[in-house]
Order: structure tokens, then C-alpha cells, then sequence
């Protein structure tokens, strides 16, 4: 069960850096853009 908890929060945790990783590279491409 505590594997289980584990994969979970790893998973959530992959999700969320994902997210935030593709956030920040949309604004990264956005100000290359702009300022070309």
C-alpha cells in the first residue's frame, strides 16, 4: 500500500514540475518572439 502512496505522489509530483516546466518555456518562446 505504502508503494502505491508513493507512485501517487511521484506522479502528482511529475505533473506539477510539467506544468510549471511548460509554463515557463511558453514564456520563454513568447519574449523570443517579442523581442525579435
Amino acid at each position: 500500500m505504502k508503494i502505491f502512496f508513493i507512485v501517487a505522489f511521484l506522479r502528482q509530483l511529475f505533473y506539477f514540475f510539467l506544468q510549471t516546466y511548460s509554463f515557463k518555456l511558453k514564456n520563454i518562446v513568447v519574449i523570443t518572439i517579442s523581442s525579435n
